[in-house]
């Protein structure tokens, strides 16, 4: 029980911190080509890198919440899948282009933070029934 008021307590901090993390994502990916910073990787690794920050904000704050692991797969792609095709579709109003392979480099980040996050909990599972 103690847990789970521990946990409880996290959820307004991790809705702060999802949302701040998205609205910084929507700005950097919307600031037109010659603002952007210089980092010296791919294309697709950052989309990969992005959606890997992005997602693991967002499926945090759902298992903070108390939202299932049903529901969270269900939720995530349609969710992360939507953002990614709108994040995608608007660059071009703001002087970016939109691409298919960065959509799909969106999705293998958003797959990617979904496998990380569900073996984290896997473990964090077991080392709390290795305590018991």
């Amino acid at each position: 029980m103690m847990l789970f008021n521990r946990i409880k307590r996290l959820r307004r901090p991790a809705a702060i911190a999802c949302a701040i993390v998205w609205i910084s994502a929507f700005v950097a990916t919307h600031l037109p080509s010659e603002q952007v910073i210089g980092l010296n990787l791919s294309d697709v690794l950052l989309h990969v890198l992005g959606y890997i920050g992005l997602t693991t904000a967002f499926y945090l704050s759902l298992v903070v919440w108390g939202v299932n692991r049903l529901l969270r797969w269900m939720l995530v792609p349609v969710v992360m899948g939507i953002y990614g095709a709108f994040d995608e579709l608007t660059q071009p109003f703001f002087g970016r282009q939109a691409a298919w392979s960065d959509y799909l480099a969106n999705l293998a980040g958003m797959l990617l933070a979904v496998a990380a996050a569900e073996c984290i909990l896997a473990l964090a599972r077991l080392i709390g029934q290795a305590d018991r």
